[in-house]
């Protein structure tokens, strides 16, 4: 299994901080965003390569904590830095376009863990891994949620008795489920191809979910009830959150 991590995009909500800064870099208790999401992800044997996908104007702070994050915490795991080529957020490629791109580029070939650059949580991906397995077929973080600020600002499914997904709306004006799943996903390897169809559709390229929405139509895809929590910082109250929570 390969991971990515999505960090191309350019946080203009987050303006002046992540102005020269990328968001997966900023800190939170003092420790970059990324350097959280890793410590999930290498510890898991299954993962043997982790791709961390930015642009061009952020790829060589990248590769800088790059070198100081390998003298810090030697491993035995690939992690690439790609550079998607854009330099402003008008051009970006979206979440998905980046994911495609990756694909294209690394030549993947296998199942596919990805994981949004401003996620922080606290749960093993072991568990959402073993389900991946036993459902045999993509899978999805999900959580149950009454706050419905939370549930405008993520995906939001329905699903069936066997936790199979039936219905998805990405940010919705007006949740009709109370179940939520942040941008942790699990694709298998034959349906990466799919991105590529899926984009040259003319679909939209900004948010992963809006992929989900167009593949559970077509292949079964699951919701993995986690225990613990996840945040993501998408504003200034969030980050405020993060760092009191982290700290």
């Amino acid at each position: 299994m390969k991971a990515i991590i999505l960090a191309a995009g350019y946080a203009t909500r987050l303006y002046p901080l992540t102005k020269n800064t990328p968001k997966p870099l900023l800190p939170v208790a003092g420790k970059p965003t990324v350097e959280y999401i890793l410590s999930h992800l290498l510890p898991v044997d299954e993962i043997d390569a982790v791709y961390i996908i930015t642009n061009a104007k952020f790829y060589p702070q990248f590769v800088e904590w790059e070198k100081g994050f390998d003298r810090k915490y030697p491993i035995d795991k690939k992690i690439d830095i790609l550079n998607d080529g854009t330099a402003t957020n008008e051009s970006r490629l979206g979440s998905i376009g980046d994911i495609d791109f990756v694909i294209s580029k690394a030549g993947l070939d296998d199942d596919l863990l990805m994981i949004a650059g401003d996620s922080l949580f606290d749960f093993e991906l072991k568990g959402m891994i073993d389900y991946f397995h036993e459902k045999n077929g993509c899978v999805l973080c999900a959580y149950r949620t009454s706050d419905m600020d939370i549930l405008r600002r993520r995906g939001v499914i329905k699903i069936d008795d066997t936790n199979r997904i039936t219905d998805f709306e990405e940010k919705p004006k007006r949740p009709e489920s109370d179940i939520a799943v942040p941008a942790i996903h699990i694709y298998k390897k034959e349906s990466l191809n799919l991105f590529g169809q899926y984009l040259s559709e003319g679909n939209n390229s900004d948010a992963p979910g809006y992929f989900v929405d167009w593949l559970y139509k077509r292949e079964p895809i699951y919701a993995y009830f986690f225990t613990g929590n996840c945040y993501d910082i998408g504003n200034f109250a969030s980050y405020s959150e993060v760092n009191r929570i982290f700290s």
